[in-house]
């Protein structure tokens, strides 16, 4: 293995190769170590400070020949395939793992660390992700994403995870799991957080997630939201919805105090109430994915519902 100085990777990129690769090849990474490790540091120095062997120094200068006529056949060069590698040991660590149910007391036994994750919905795998901090977060996230969704139930949910080393996950490993086994959500818009001001009027495709599985506008919000201004306000519906509410900064000038939504009260409710007071002269258009409120006048594509006076 060599390395030229301008792309040497990181020290704990090659160490953690090893840990993969050695068993590999029948050996161990405690064995290979302190070889790739000498290799690595020669790597790091210029040319012309690399160490030579004693047979190479005290080899007498000879002049170069013309080369000789080939008469050998072709050599083919050796390789390692990593990638290989990494997604062979990835299929047999997740087929012998059994799914677990996407539960919240489940989820908080998972690891507060980076790694990959499987989604599957009825026994069917359908997402492959990566968590480049905390898998337990990740399916926190993907849990309360589809608690306030149409059509789907938490209850149909399951996950598979597999804690990696950060640098391992760089390599974006769950592609390689995404290639072996068909995972549709990967296909059609799931992992989406936000698709940002530019795309709110753009048509989605109609196998899009958030057609199959649209908001629920209907969701009830179990807890009173209270705000002593309108910017708190609107961040406290924010923080309690299972789905995006963005909105714009320009806030009505209008004097609001001590607002206060009562608890169990349907998100659609929410958003009638919030045009009809503080919002008054906005539009709030719920998309199929998310819900947006700006001081505009404009008919969105698959729109659910728009508030507006």
């Amino acid at each position: 293995m060599a390395f030229s100085a301008p792309q040497l990777p990181a020290w704990q990129l090659v160490e953690a190769l090893c840990q993969v690769l050695a068993p590999l090849a029948g050996s161990t990474p405690t064995r290979e170590l302190d070889l790739v490790r000498s290799l690595w540091q020669d790597s790091r120095r210029p040319p012309q400070a690399r160490p030579r062997s004693a047979v190479s120094a005290s080899r007498p200068s000879t002049p170069r020949l013309a080369p000789a006529p080939r008469s050998l056949p072709e050599v083919p060069a050796f390789g390692v395939d990593v990638i290989r590698a990494i997604r062979e040991q990835l299929r047999g660590t997740l087929v012998q793992m059994d799914t677990i149910p996407l539960e919240t007391a489940k989820v908080a036994e998972v690891p507060d660390s980076a790694g990959i994750y499987q989604l599957f919905h009825n026994d069917r795998a359908v997402f492959a992700g990566r968590a480049e901090r905390s898998l337990r977060s990740r399916l926190l996230q993907t849990q309360r994403k589809l608690i306030g969704r149409q059509h789907i139930s938490v209850q149909e949910m399951a996950f598979r995870v597999v804690p990696m080393d950060a640098l391992l996950v760089d390599i974006a490993p769950e592609r390689l799991i995404i290639q072996s086994t068909d995972h549709p959500w990967n296909q059609i818009g799931f992992g989406v957080k936000d698709p940002g001001r530019q795309r709110d009027r753009t048509a989605l495709a109609s196998s899009h997630f958030d057609l199959q599985y649209p908001i629920d506008l209907d969701w009830i919000i179990p807890q009173e939201i209270m705000g002593e201004s309108l910017p708190q306000l609107l961040q406290s519906i924010r923080s309690s919805l299972p789905y995006l509410f963005r909105y714009g900064k320009n806030y009505p000038d209008q004097p609001v105090k001590n607002l206060r939504i009562a608890s169990r009260t349907p998100a659609r409710e929410v958003f009638a109430a919030l045009s009809e007071g503080p919002l008054r002269g906005w539009q709030i258009t719920a998309k199929p994915g998310y819900v947006i409120a700006y001081e505009e006048r404009y008919d969105y594509p698959q729109s659910l519902d728009v508030f507006r006076q």
